[in-house]
């Protein structure tokens, strides 16, 4: 909600909203604010609430060779990935859980 309200507030005409947009457009030419912001914006940095013994990849978005190896999945699967742990992905592309 709070990224919906902060996206709302660019599209503003008034001048305080011009100025918020020149310093946003400054600081995503930064590589690491690039990122951070494209990864709020699609929602990949969300984190799942999980137990708190799980594995810190639980919770998580799966990385793209993992997403890739799913195939069209409609339901939780076990996806073997050169690298990482063994892990089970959700349909959404976040990780179940990780053994």
């Amino acid at each position: 909600m709070r990224n919906t309200l902060a996206q709302s507030a660019l599209l503003r005409t008034d001048p305080h909203s011009e100025a918020l947009r020149a310093v946003v457009a400054e600081l995503i030419e930064l590589p690491e604010a690039k990122r951070h912001l494209a990864e709020m914006v699609s929602g990949t940095a969300t984190r799942l609430p999980v137990p708190p013994d799980s594995h810190p990849l639980a919770g998580t978005f799966a990385p793209a060779p993992v997403l890739a190896a799913i195939d069209d999945a409609v339901r939780p699967v076990s996806v073997p990935s050169e690298g990482l742990p063994s892990m089970v992905v959700r349909p959404d592309g976040y990780i179940e859980s990780v053994s």
